[in-house]
């Protein structure tokens, strides 16, 4: 018996794949919130708060969104087009419940509550447990859920890829502009 035999197999991960899906989620319900935002004018006390702190905001509105969407649909919009599903053990989906836990899982030791050098770090850690050690991340475990990702198909991913950097384009432009006029 070699070595190798007495290893566990980790299951197929991909974790810049989660990432992006989950970014992609932020830009959707960013674009959202912010068209909500522009019908309340510029006068509007938002308008003085700083982006870091909207950005702390939306991450916290990305809680019930994420699990309404994934109790509901078993994925969200993000994870959908990369190819995401998120299902329990034995395959069903989540219970709302449980989907809203996994989320303020994700929030505090994925993302790290949006602080910049604790999201930094838990980044890494959820990375490293997932990648490396665990081959599932502790929010997962936590809840029993487990990740499926469709095959790599790389057309798909590049289209996915340049939707993101359109809506970032149109992001920024409009916020540029709402800036100076």
């Amino acid at each position: 018996m070699s070595s190798t035999d007495n290893e566990e197999i980790k299951p197929f991960v991909r974790p810049w794949v989660r990432y992006w899906a989950r970014y992609l989620d932020l830009l959707i319900l960013g674009t959202i919130a912010g068209a909500a935002l522009s019908f309340l004018g510029r006068d509007d006390p938002l308008q003085t708060i700083s982006n870091f702190i909207l950005g702390l905001i939306l991450l916290v509105l990305l809680i019930p969104y994420e699990a309404f969407m994934i109790g509901l649909l078993g994925t969200t919009p993000g994870k959908w087009a990369l190819g995401i599903k998120i299902r329990t053990e034995d395959g069903a989906k989540l219970n709302f419940k449980a989907a809203f836990r996994r989320s303020i899982l994700v929030w505090w030791r994925g993302q790290g509550a949006g602080i910049p050098i604790a999201a930094f770090l838990t980044n890494l850690n959820g990375y490293q447990n997932l990648k490396h050690d665990l081959g599932i991340t502790t929010w997962d475990r936590d809840v029993g859920a487990r990740v499926s990702h469709h095959p790599k198909v790389i057309w798909r991913e590049i289209i996915i890829y340049l939707i993101i950097i359109l809506l970032v384009y149109f992001r920024l432009k409009s916020s540029l502009l709402s800036r100076f006029f």
